[in-house]
């Protein structure tokens, strides 16, 4: 099939409509429904703090009426109300449910997803490989739930993720998604941008350019804007002016600004642009005071994205090894795809484009750097929130949030910090921390009942028993079978 007719036939499959088009929705029957009030009893609950110790109250009661916390209290004192549903927690924890807030939807993660670094398009075309992500959509969003994941943040994606959010907007068994849209970018990746208007990117030359972009996203429905800084692969002084463009166009229509910034001094002109969001670590230098002053002064949100440099040199050197959770929680056809891929020669000249997660520096000096830089930004009381960047190739989409944690950990920080990374850290990036984030009245009822104590280890994240999303809470057990039902139906991986 003709490249041209790919693209003709991806075009009409959107207009076609979303629920339509993705993956059948498995159905998974909630424990208790957001229509009558439920009271969890008995548990310890861990209020995540950016800054200080947690606050932890044993023998709580959580009450939820409707898709909202209700009350929050010892359990002598807050009572049930009449036809409540009621859980008994003790012996549990409740924490907030998690957020990632730095993933891509178009992508799976396998060795396919990203042509522009390594080019398989041989194997696989990669508008089929885009296509076969975005009928995976559903299946992808309930891995998220199963993961405790109740709301993700998409930092660049293809046109179909607006009527994805829009679909998924009031639905109780998928994460809620906040989209940038297509992100702005000032280099020209040919096998990406053959797909036109359904590219993940929006390619600007100029400032003007860069500005109708941002509109562009924002016509469309983007939550925030992103920039995507690449320079060598673009001249520096032309880029920042770019970037400053996309900045204050995205602020005049009232959005967060995002940025993918690698390096010291792509961040710092980042900030210096009204960056709100770093989208991932500081990779190559020590960050500096300057660094710090400028981060304070835009009151940033800093998302680390540790595991991912991991993760993309696997999978390029043919040595990608699913983590136990990798292999219980995730797509087992995305993880079939990568473990297929260890056994293909390894054939450098495939890597097209140096990223800085692929460039050959030393493993070890390169998680230093990156471990470093976030221990600095956590001593100067920035937030912290994490992010995965799910989809790039090597980073599945789900228990790469468990990956992140462990990772988060060994560079430095405590199992609090983790915890409030991934939760309050995360709702503070979107200036939401009022509506989630933490289990207070009047914020959204998402959270987790955990069997292990979440401040005692970081792997304790992972012992979810149950999930809430917006008051209907879920058995963990029960999404893990209706998803290991619906992929087993199929075929055998490429």
């Amino acid at each position: 099939m003709g490249l041209r007719l790919q693209l003709l036939l991806f075009a009409l499959a959107l207009v076609m409509g979303v629920a339509a088009l993705f993956w059948e929705r498995p159905a998974v029957p909630p424990l208790s429904a957001a229509h009558r009030p439920i009271a969890i009893v008995g548990a310890t609950v861990v209020h995540p703090s950016l800054h200080g110790a947690p606050k932890v109250e044993p023998d709580t009661t959580v009450l939820i009426i409707g898709d909202r916390i209700s009350a929050v209290g010892p359990s002598s004192t807050v009572m049930p109300p009449p036809g409540a549903a009621v859980v008994d927690a003790h012996g549990k924890w409740i924490v907030p449910a998690y957020m990632d807030a730095h993933v891509h939807l178009y992508g799976s993660g396998d060795p396919y997803a990203r042509p522009d670094v390594i080019d398989l398009t041989a194997r696989m075309p990669w508008v089929k490989e885009a296509l076969w992500s975005r009928d995976r959509a559903f299946l992808t969003l309930h891995i998220w739930l199963a993961c405790g994941v109740t709301t993700l943040v998409d930092m660049g994606d293809q046109r179909w993720i607006f009527p994805l959010r829009r679909a998924v907007e009031h639905m109780p068994d998928v994460p809620r998604i906040f989209v940038t849209g297509q992100l702005i970018s000032p280099v020209r990746r040919e096998v990406l941008w053959e797909m036109g208007n359904i590219s993940p990117m929006i390619f600007a030359a100029t400032p003007q350019q860069a500005r109708a972009g941002v509109r562009e996203d924002v016509k469309a429905g983007a939550d925030l804007i992103k920039f995507w800084m690449m320079a060598p692969f673009t001249e520096l002084r032309k880029e920042k002016l770019l970037l400053e463009a996309a900045g204050r166009e995205a602020h005049a229509a009232h959005r967060l600004f995002a940025v993918h910034a690698c390096s010291l001094d792509k961040a710092k002109s980042a900030l210096r642009a009204g960056a709100d969001i770093l989208a991932h670590s500081v990779l190559d230098l020590p960050i500096d005071d300057e660094f710090l002053s400028l981060a304070k002064k835009r009151d940033i949100a800093y998302i680390p994205t540790i595991y991912l440099a991991r993760g993309v040199r696997a999978a390029i050197r043919h040595d990608w090894k699913p983590t136990p959770l990798e292999s219980r929680l995730g797509d087992p056809e995305v993880v079939c795809r990568l473990l297929q891929y260890n056994k293909v020669a390894y054939d450098p000249s495939l890597v097209v484009h140096g990223d800085p997660v692929v460039q050959p520096l030393s493993p070890k000096v390169f998680i230093k750097t990156i471990a470093h830089n976030l221990r600095r930004v956590r001593d100067a009381g920035l937030t912290v929130a994490l992010g995965t960047d799910s989809g790039y190739i090597g980073t599945i989409h789900g228990p790469s949030i468990f990956s992140e944690m462990d990772c988060m950990a060994k560079a430095g920080l405590t199992p609090a910090q983790v915890l409030a990374a991934a939760t309050i850290g995360g709702a503070r990036a979107l200036h939401l921390e009022n509506v989630l984030g933490d289990i207070q009245p009047g914020r959204y009822a998402d959270l987790l009942i955990l069997d292990a104590d979440p401040l005692k280890s970081t792997a304790n994240l992972s012992h979810i028993v149950s999930v809430m999303k917006g008051g209907t809470l879920f058995d963990r057990a029960a999404l893990l079978r209706q998803i290991r039902q619906v992929t087993s139906t199929e075929a055998p991986c490429p």
